[in-house]
């Protein structure tokens, strides 16, 4: 995998002792995503904490239709593109109720694309200057909007500065996604990689309740399956209050500019807390002994 993907997973999961074995040039970074940082291969999207962005409960599990069209609009972006095809992309949300809703949008996508035309609905939200609807762009804007960050403060957002969705879709019933388009929960993607991956976590509530997404393993596996690419969507707000992995990912993203619409933002990240960190939880496996190698 790109370098700067393995980084964090090395620092947060491995206390630093797995080493990347891939230098960046063999894992070019995709285009058709406008990635913060060229060359890097991580994007982080966050959204602000209001209405139109909140997740939905669905029986037992959890929805997020902002998060989902977002989604939908970077899968047609990379594809437009022409340099991969949908076997190369991988769509991760730990809900599965977000899963239904994802195959749902991929087939209404799917749909478009057979007709060979535009999606009215869609090309009537776009604003004025070249976003991706719903809310307004500025300058620095991007997919997301980018998070308002004062020093070492990870709790509000810049809600004028944001790019993609906002909108309401309507949901499609369709029994299936796009053939070949992987969109599984992240125990399904255990032990495979794709070129590009789209992490939906869903959580963004005004209470800071992030659920199972509080299991390091688990956001272990869904940034370590991309090979050139991933994209992490998400509420900082919401998510900043798991301190185990989520935080330290927003301020790792933070620090390197990984944070789409934001400037970088100097000492957000504490790398050696976070390796210690990673150690108090795991070193009773055995898990730092030896350094070992990511491809």
């Amino acid at each position: 995998m790109h370098p700067k993907i393995a980084e964090f997973a090395s620092d947060a999961f491995y206390g630093g002792k797995v080493k990347n074995g891939v230098p960046p040039e063999a894992r070019p970074t995709l285009r058709g995503i406008h990635w913060p940082v060229p060359g890097s291969g991580v994007m982080l999207i966050g959204y602000p904490s209001q209405q139109g962005c909140y997740e939905a409960s669905d029986g037992v599990s959890k929805s997020n239709e902002w998060e989902a069209s977002v989604v939908e609009r970077l899968v047609e972006d990379v594809l437009k593109e022409g340099e991969i095809t949908v076997d190369d992309i991988g769509i991760i949300s730990p809900y599965s109720a977000q899963v239904r809703l994802l195959r749902s949008k991929m087939n209404r996508y799917r749909s478009k694309r057979r007709r060979g035309g535009g999606d009215q609905q869609q090309q009537q939200m776009q604003q004025q200057q070249g976003g991706y609807g719903g809310y307004q762009q500025k300058q620095q804007g991007g997919y997301g909007g980018g998070y308002q960050q004062q020093p070492q403060q990870y709790n509000q957002y810049q809600q004028q500065q944001s790019g993609y969705g906002g909108y309401q879709q309507q949901q499609q019933q369709q029994p299936a996604a796009e053939p070949n388009l992987e969109i599984s929960s992240v125990d399904g993607f255990q032990g495979r990689e794709k070129k590009l991956i789209i992490f939906s976590s869903v959580r963004c509530n005004n209470n800071g309740s992030v659920g199972f997404l509080s299991d390091w393993r688990r956001i272990n596996v869904a940034i370590t399956r991309a090979q050139r690419g991933i994209v992490f969507i998400g509420n900082p707000d919401t998510l900043y209050s798991d301190k185990r992995s989520l935080a330290p990912y927003i301020d790792y993203c933070s620090e390197n500019g990984f944070i789409d619409g934001r400037e970088p933002v100097a000492g957000a990240y504490d790398k050696l807390g976070t390796q210690a960190l990673a150690k108090d939880y795991d070193n009773r496996d055995g898990a730092f002994k030896k350094t070992v190698k990511m491809m």
